[in-house]
């Protein structure tokens, strides 16, 4: 059963980030952990400044961890998107995070579809993002909420970036099968016509 669930589609990825707090923001000028390393970044989703890093992951579908990027807080997406696409290619879908023109475009050309709504939702035209990429862009969601609440990453008790990464590892293998676990219980099928159609727009757009 393992084996069976270890199956991905590498040409269909799912990329995003989540904020590593190292410690409390009132700590932050305080806190001598990792302070060569962390730095100030910004939480889009509870709207806050935190101290510490960004975990990046690109994810293969139906939610397999593939590539995972530790960076400071203040690096943007569009420098780390590099990293975790090296050596891959088929479509990847992203937050407005993502939406950056010159780095798609430069994507586009070693094979790399980089999808993404525009970065301000007033500023996006009628028709132009598909309920079926949202979809299967929320997958990255789950495994998101299962690292967060099942493996605890946003609690960090590490010293030092080497045991930081290696817990981060960790916590991406346990939170990964059991996220594939789930699927296969649920057998949810709702996001699976959606690839296929995904697959042809990506060909369509390379």
């Amino acid at each position: 059963m393992r084996d069976g669930l270890l199956l991905s589609d590498p040409t269909v990825a799912i990329v995003d980030s989540m904020p590593i707090p190292v410690c409390q923001f009132a700590r932050a000028y305080r806190c001598r952990r990792f302070d060569d390393t962390a730095s100030f970044g910004k939480d889009h989703t509870c709207r806050q400044t935190f101290y510490g890093f960004r975990l990046h992951m690109r994810l293969c579908w139906p939610g397999v961890i593939t590539q995972m990027y530790l960076a400071p807080a203040n690096v943007s997406e569009g420098e780390v998107v590099w990293d975790v696409t090296a050596g891959t290619s088929g479509l990847l879908l992203g937050d407005r995070n993502y939406w950056l023109p010159s780095v798609q475009a430069a994507l586009r050309k070693v094979g790399v579809v980089l999808l993404a709504p525009f970065r301000k939702a007033s500023s996006q035209p009628a028709h132009s993002w598909s309920a079926v990429l949202g979809r299967v862009r929320y997958r990255i969601d789950t495994v998101f909420g299962q690292l967060t609440d099942r493996c605890g990453a946003k609690r960090v008790w590490a010293r030092d970036l080497w045991h930081l990464r290696n817990r981060r590892l960790a916590d991406g293998s346990d939170a990964y099968h059991v996220c594939l676990v789930q699927f296969a219980r649920s057998g949810s099928s709702a996001p699976i016509g959606a690839v296929g159609c995904l697959k042809k727009l990506a060909r369509r757009v390379s």
